[in-house]
Parts: structure tokens; C-alpha cells; sequence
């Protein structure tokens, strides 16, 4: 609670979250912003050690295991990965879902973060995955895509680069 918090800051300074990572606060501990960094810092810290944690199994399970996932980028409370277009897309979420399921005990119960799984073409195009509006933009691509291979442009994409 906000209470705890601010008795912990203003006695101790230090606020040390569930995977033991501390922060130092060296504002003044009596302070309005200095608490709301404080009461945000928990919560905040633990999110990224959970992905951090999960991207670290979704490594050593998939990526060493040689599967085709690709990571492409790591934000605040969010990862992107690239996988094949198919069915095999569908086995590769359901795992990426499972190793991101990370359960952890905080002060006596059992937390979880829960996993929004989008998917999509292009980023742009991103819905959750295999909603109707997914299935939509993933026809659309394709359909794009048939459009291109038939074009002029498909025979300067086949020209080789260097």
C-alpha cells in the first residue's frame, strides 16, 4: 500500500522488490514526486523482470532449440517477435504464451502477468491474433503479395543485391 511504501521510504530510503532488485531514493523522502516514484518503482520493475525472465525461457527453449522465432524488439512491457506465416505460427504463439507465463510469489500470493498475443503482417496491421480482424489483414497481404509477384517489380526483386 501507499502507507507502507512511504514508511519504508522515509525510514529506510531503499525500496527492494520482489526479485531483489533496490533502488536508492535520494530525493527528499518526505516528498510528494519522491513517493509516487517510489509507490510506482515496485510494480514498474517487477513487470520487466517478469518479460525479462519469460524472454529468457523463450530463448532457451525455442531460439537454442533452433525453432524459427526471431526477436526483433524489446520495449518497456512489450516484445516483437517475427515467425513463418502458417500454421506453425499458431504453435510458436501458444509457446511464446506459455514462457511468458511467469508466476511469481509476492508478499504471500502467487502474481501473474497476463499475455497479449497481436499478430499481423506489417505493424501497422497488427490485431489479436486470430481475431477476424487478423484473418482480414493476413488476407490482405497475401492478396498484396500475389499482386507483386505477378508485377513488373518482381522481377527487380529477384535481382541479386551487391
Amino acid at each position: 500500500s501507499h502507507d507502507e511504501v512511504a514508511r519504508l521510504i522515509q525510514s529506510t530510503g531503499v525500496i527492494t522488490t520482489s526479485f531483489g532488485r533496490r533502488r536508492i531514493f535520494f530525493g527528499r523522502l518526505n516528498d510528494r514526486e519522491t513517493l509516487k516514484e517510489a509507490v510506482a518503482y515496485e510494480p514498474q520493475s517487477t513487470v520487466v523482470d517478469m518479460l525479462d525472465l519469460g524472454l529468457l525461457r523463450i530463448w532457451h527453449h525455442m531460439v537454442k532449440a533452433g525453432r524459427p522465432i526471431r526477436l526483433l524488439q524489446q520495449g518497456h512491457d512489450s516484445l516483437l517477435f517475427m515467425v513463418p506465416q502458417g500454421l506453425e505460427a499458431e504453435t510458436l504463439i501458444s509457446e511464446v504464451r506459455h514462457h511468458l507465463d511467469v508466476q511469481l510469489p509476492i508478499r504471500g500470493r502467487i502474481c501473474r502477468i497476463p499475455t497479449e498475443v497481436k499478430a499481423g503482417p506489417s505493424w501497422g496491421d497488427m490485431a489479436p491474433f486470430n481475431s477476424s480482424r487478423f484473418h482480414e489483414a493476413m488476407k490482405q497481404f497475401n492478396e498484396r503479395m500475389a499482386r507483386l509477384a505477378d508485377s513488373p517489380m518482381a522481377e527487380l526483386l529477384a535481382l541479386p543485391c551487391g
